[in-house]
């Protein structure tokens, strides 16, 4: 016989289990519709910040930056409120917007923009960093005056600048014009923001700008390939402080020189001194009058030291380097000079050591047509085994890095038509306003490529500071590209 109610509360048993499921299989689906939703908004959002431009929302990183204005003016702001900065059409390149600063309508003003944030967020000490960016003067301004725009780079902590470089250039409105500044950074996580302004700029005058980018670049860095067949070195700078701690001292900045500029401004000294402590390739120079040499009062004495030099290493040694000044201020004349060079070469010979190379050192702006000298009146002979000069980026103002082709083509001219070595005992470079070494450590190192491929037998740089200028390697990146070099090897 069948149990009604037994069967009924089976029923409702199985009735409020299907509509717990029911309810439980709801609950599921509108959960993953949300999650389905929820990665659509993502995936839409990342496609929209992909395809925002960079001018709008800049690609920072911590390798470099890119901005231009085809969206906007995100990212940048007014350096002054006299400044009006707006998109208008005619961009670089395949550009059609540039951004543009101008003057207010009511006199002149000093104008500018920056990026806000920096467009590098973290730096690395001493990574170097290079600024691009195309600037172009609007027809107002060309029109009723020219137009200098300054390109600035800076490191910032803070707000606060702790290093800067920057460029100047004259603008016109014909074409665009490409302007590249480069920066070291001297810590670790500051960031490095880009600058363009002008000062007194006429009411209603500006300047385009377009395409900025900003990004790290390596260090200067040549290959030992290039500059093997060559000795690289420095002069030391002792002061006042003992010749072997400021030797150790220009090992520790540069790395092992592998040749020491020495100049005695006397007769040769005892090589059981500083000489002797230097233990390595020499490119040393004494100073006598020709009077005394040729008289014989320095024979005993420079036999003696031409014997005691070391056979282990090569030293280029020079007597009077650079007489064009004594000569042309009648000191003592240029035969003179030249017989008792051969005279000192004769004692040299005596000591049979084939380290010993006779080393004539002149400056480079004899060989200039515009020096009025003639190079004939310094040769003593054909037993001048390298020749050697004496060559700087400028004797007066530094306005710019003159390539090394401009620099040294005359010398290494007359070795190549003397069949010579070339050696280059001295050359250097103050720093050019707006740089903070960064440019002249690129120098560095297209000047020992230029003389490696040349196979200059040695290249000193001239670490001095001199009451003409302060060419000592005392900033962070110019240090560091003479260390690469003398450490290529």
């Amino acid at each position: 016989m069948l149990n009604l109610s037994s069967m009924t509360s089976a029923a409702r048993m199985r009735k409020n289990r299907s509509q717990l499921f029911g309810r439980r299989a709801a609950v599921a689906a509108i959960v993953a519709l949300a999650v389905l939703a929820s990665l659509l908004v993502t995936a839409e959002t990342q496609a929209v910040e992909a395809s925002t431009p960079i001018s709008a929302k800049a690609a920072h990183s911590r390798h470099g930056a890119h901005a231009g204005f085809e969206k906007g003016l995100g990212g940048w702001k007014k350096t002054n409120h006299r400044t009006r900065l707006d998109r208008v059409r005619g961009g670089h390149g395949h550009g059609h917007y540039a951004a543009r600063i101008r003057a207010p309508r009511s006199g002149r003003a000093s104008i500018g923009m920056t990026d806000a944030p920096s467009m590098i967020r973290h730096t690395d000490r001493g990574q170097m960093y290079r600024a691009h960016v195309y600037l172009r003067a609007s027809r107002a301004a060309v029109r009723h005056t020219r137009v200098v725009a300054h390109i600035r780079l800076a490191q910032q902590h803070n707000g606060k600048s702790k290093v800067h470089t920057w460029r100047r250039v004259r603008l016109s409105n014909s074409r665009w014009k490409s302007v590249t500044v480069w920066l070291t950074a001297r810590a670790r996580n500051d960031q490095v923001g880009v600058t363009v302004t002008a000062a007194h700029v006429r009411a209603g005058a500006g300047i385009l700008v377009d395409s900025v980018n900003v990004r790290r670049v390596a260090s200067p860095r040549v290959k030992h390939s290039v500059l093997r067949g060559t000795r690289y070195g420095a002069s030391v700078d002792n002061g006042s402080r003992d010749w072997t701690k400021a030797l150790h001292r220009a090992d520790h900045r540069y790395g092992r020189l592998d040749a020491v500029r020495f100049f005695d401004p006397y007769s040769p000294s005892s090589w059981s001194g500083r000489l002797g402590d230097t233990n390595r390739p020499l490119v040393y120079s004494f100073s006598a009058k020709p009077s005394a040499i040729l008289n014989g009062n320095y024979d005993r004495q420079l036999t003696r030291w031409f014997k005691a030099a070391p056979k282990r290493w090569p030293i280029w040694w020079t007597y009077r380097h650079e007489p064009e000044d004594n000569i042309e201020h009648g000191e003592f004349a240029a035969s003179r000079y030249r017989q008792a060079w051969r005279h000192v070469n004769h004692l040299a010979n005596k000591a049979h050591n084939p380290k010993l190379h006779p080393t004539l050192i002149l400056m480079c702006w004899t060989l200039s047509p515009n020096s009025g000298r003639h190079f004939k009146d310094y040769y003593p002979g054909n037993f001048i085994q390298v020749l050697g000069f004496d060559c700087y980026n400028s004797s007066s103002s530094v306005t710019r890095y003159k390539p090394p082709s401009q620099i040294f083509y005359r010398a290494v001219a007359k070795a190549h038509a003397l069949h010579k070595r070339l050696g280059v005992a001295e050359f250097g470079s103050r720093i050019v306003p707006g740089d903070d070494g960064s440019r002249r450590a690129m120098w560095l190192a297209d000047m020992a490529r230029y003389l490696g491929r040349h196979n200059a037998a040695f290249a000193t740089y001239w670490d001095a500071r001199i009451p003409a200028g302060n060419f000592k390697l005392h900033d962070l990146p110019s240090r560091k590209a003479w260390h690469a070099v003398v450490s290529a090897h």
